[in-house]
């Protein structure tokens, strides 16, 4: 029987060894790997944050265009209504009647006073063309007076 009691600690030991040598196979492993699973995370936050980003666009994007009006079927005056309710829903004294003017009610001084303004992006410089074009139209300036200020330097 004293024989047999040495091989089980043998065993116990080699079994603590082989544990042992198990877990230190293990720590270099997750050693080794770490930079693969941080890789691996990042890339899962990374593209977590990205998927999330585009759910909200979609969403916005959806809110957005839902709130357009139907440009097919609207007319003219659908329109204007539709710019006067926005217009007016945004002013600060809603008790106060407010009246929409046409071109011919404006001052003229204050219509010059737009064109004389030599800081124009273009966009502006269109809008300023149209209404030019509507002055005339309307006769509330001249021929030559358009002329004159169709050729002005901001123009170009």
């Amino acid at each position: 029987m004293n024989e047999e009691s040495p091989q089980p600690a043998k065993e116990k030991l080699s079994l603590r060894a082989k544990k042992k040598a198990q877990s230190i196979a293990k720590r270099i492993l997750i050693v080794v790997l770490s930079p693969y699973r941080f890789f691996r995370s990042v890339c899962l936050i990374t593209g977590l944050i990205v998927w999330a980003f585009i759910a909200i666009m979609v969403v916005v994007l959806y809110f957005f265009y839902s709130s357009m009006p139907d440009f097919e079927i609207m007319t003219f005056k659908g329109f204007k209504g539709a710019a006067q309710k926005q217009v007016l829903s945004k002013l600060n004294d809603k008790a106060e009647s407010y009246r929409w003017r046409s071109l011919d009610e404006i001052s003229r001084d204050f219509l010059y006073s737009i064109f004389k303004n030599k800081y124009l992006a273009a966009r502006h410089k269109r809008k300023l063309r149209r209404i030019l074009k509507d002055m005339l139209y309307k006769e509330l300036i001249s021929p030559q007076q358009y002329r004159d200020y169709s050729n002005y330097s901001y123009f170009d």
